[in-house]
């Protein structure tokens, strides 16, 4: 915009021009005189804001070529100075819906991430404009509440080691409903935002039992299937032991008679009687043998525990030893003249 013609001729000529390819695209004709007294009251409120016209993209890809209103808004934050540039869109639909307002920042100086009032693209959304209603909405005082919540809660990082919080006291310049509702919509946000963080720190947790728990499961499993196999082999053991008892009861209640008849009544020792007199020789050197073994292991103890002198426990293993290799001698002369009768 040239330097010599003021913001209201400027918005007066851009809304009276219906001709040409710089036409705006304003659907309420009537509603042309109501955008200049917005606009005018603005620039002599807030004089760092100027218009324009250029043309602008809608969501779905279509053009139109619009007013908007440039400009710096300065915040005196709790912790520096701050300035911030703003652009309002006049859409076609102004006034009865809200403009889009946009906030750029100098490079190197990012939007503070999940701010409640600003996304990363700059795109502004506060109480004020999801609530507009006209004709009590104006362009004057959104730009007066912008500068309100964003004093509040700057949406920088740059420069600002720990943002505070947004005071909720109703108390001293906190004179509107309006003003309320920011601070108290900004508090929610921050306090939303730190119950995700815990919620999803729960979440985490929960997950990582999660996962313990399956692992105990699928153990649990597997022992308990080692457990099943387990008993299926016992119950198979056992139902063969059984079988091999009713054999057993079986083959005894056949040949009861005849055990009776062999050892002469109810003593059984005299049911294991040798046949012919090899096999009672061996018996009795295997006897003697396992005798004499016995007696070796006691000899042995009693040394071991003091109560055998040495001189006699010497004597006795010599003695011992000797008449024991006798036996198993005979053992072995035994076993090899039985195995030449049965050949």
């Amino acid at each position: 915009m040239a330097p010599s013609r003021s913001k209201a001729k400027f918005v007066e000529t851009a809304l009276l021009s219906i001709n040409g390819p710089l036409s705006l695209n304003y659907q309420y004709p009537n509603l042309k005189f109501v955008i200049r007294d917005h606009l005018i009251s603005l620039f002599q409120n807030f004089p760092t804001f100027s218009p324009d016209t250029e043309q602008f993209t809608h969501d779905d890809g279509h053009t139109s070529f619009l007013l908007n209103a440039k400009g710096t808004l300065p915040i005196t934050s709790s912790l520096r100075n701050l300035s911030f540039s703003i652009t309002i869109w006049i859409l076609e639909t102004y006034p009865l819906f809200s403009p889009l307002v946009y906030l750029s920042l100098d490079p190197g100086v990012i939007i503070r991430s999940h701010h409640p009032l600003v996304d990363p693209s700059g795109f502004v959304s506060t109480y004020y404009l999801l609530n507009w209603a006209y004709p009590s909405s104006n362009l004057l005082e959104l730009v007066r509440n912008l500068r309100h919540v964003l004093n509040i809660d700057p949406p920088i990082d740059a420069g600002l080691t720990q943002l505070q919080r947004p005071c909720l006291s109703l108390k001293g310049t906190l004179a509107s409903e309006q003003e309320a509702i920011d601070r108290l919509s900004i508090a929610l946000h921050h306090d939303t935002k730190e119950l995700g963080r815990h919620l999803e720190s729960e979440i985490d947790g929960l997950m990582a039992r999660q996962e313990v728990l399956r692992e105990r499961k699928f153990e649990l499993e597997k022992g308990l299937k080692g457990l099943e196999e387990e008993r299926n082999g016992l119950e198979e053991r056992l139902s063969k032991v059984l079988s091999e008892v009713q054999e057993l009861e079986k083959w005894v209640m056949e040949h009861s008679e005849k055990m009776d008849e062999l050892v002469g009544g109810d003593d059984f020792d005299y049911g294991f009687a040798v046949v012919d007199g090899v096999s009672k020789c061996l018996l009795e050197h295997r006897a003697a043998d396992s005798a004499i073994e016995d007696l070796l292991y006691d000899f042995d103890r009693g040394f071991q525990e003091g109560a055998v002198p040495l001189a006699i426990y010497l004597k006795n293993v010599r003695a011992l030893s000797k008449e024991q290799f006798f036996h198993r001698d005979m053992q072995v002369k035994v076993v090899g003249l039985k195995s030449s009768k049965l050949m």
